[in-house]
C-alpha cells in the first residue's frame, strides 16, 4: 500500500537474509552465484511519483475456504503426472518437454473451477529443491491422500523448478 507514501519517496522490496537452505544439484558446474545463498538483497525499488487516489482497507478476516476432497477431484482415480527430469543438454524437462518459463502446454492446463490431483515425480539424480507453485490455488496432500493438518505448510512441495502462472 503506497497510500501513506509521499511523492518522492522510494519504497524497496527486500529479500531478507535467511539460513538453513543450501543450494544443491549442480555442484560447481554452474559457477559461483552472484550472491551467497540466503544473503539479503534489494529486489525492486518503487518510486512514488504522484499521490495515491484512494486507500484500501484490508478486511479483518478472510472468507473461509472449503477443504478440498481428493475423492471429488475430476481425476481422482487418475492423477495428472508431472515428471521432472534433466534433458540431454542439461536442461530441465517436464513430462519430457524442455521447461519454458512462459509456456503452458495443453496437457498442463486445468479447466476453470475443476479440482485435480497432481502427482510430481523427481527423476533427477540430485535431490529436489523445496519450492512453491505460484499463480494457482493448491493444497499438497500426503502420500496417503489425507488432507494436511490445518497448521501445516500446504503450499510447498519438493520439485526442481518454480512453476509460475499455470
Amino acid at each position: 500500500d503506497f497510500g501513506p507514501a509521499a511523492v518522492g519517496d522510494e519504497i524497496k522490496l527486500v529479500s531478507l537474509a535467511y539460513e538453513g537452505v543450501e543450494a544443491g544439484g549442480m555442484g560447481m558446474m554452474m559457477g559461483e552465484p552472484p550472491l551467497p545463498n540466503g544473503a539479503a538483497f534489494d529486489v525492486m525499488t518503487f518510486a512514488v511519483t504522484e499521490p495515491a487516489q484512494s486507500t484500501l482497507t484490508l478486511p479483518a478476516a478472510l472468507l473461509p475456504v472449503a477443504a478440498l476432497v481428493v475423492g471429488e477431484a475430476v481425476n481422482a482415480t487418475s492423477p495428472r503426472p508431472f515428471i521432472f527430469a534433466m534433458g540431454d543438454a542439461m536442461n530441465w524437462t517436464i513430462n519430457g518437454r524442455t521447461y519454458e518459463m512462459d509456456v503452458v502446454a495443453d496437457d498442463e492446463r486445468v479447466r476453470f473451477g475443476d479440482v485435480e490431483v497432481w502427482e510430481f515425480s523427481n527423476e533427477m539424480a540430485a535431490p529436489a529443491a523445496a519450492g512453491a507453485m505460484a499463480g494457482m490455488d493448491h493444497s499438497a496432500h500426503a502420500q496417503t491422500g489425507a488432507a494436511p493438518a490445518a497448521d501445516s505448510m500446504r503450499d510447498f512441495m519438493a520439485h526442481p523448478v518454480h512453476v509460475h502462472g499455470v
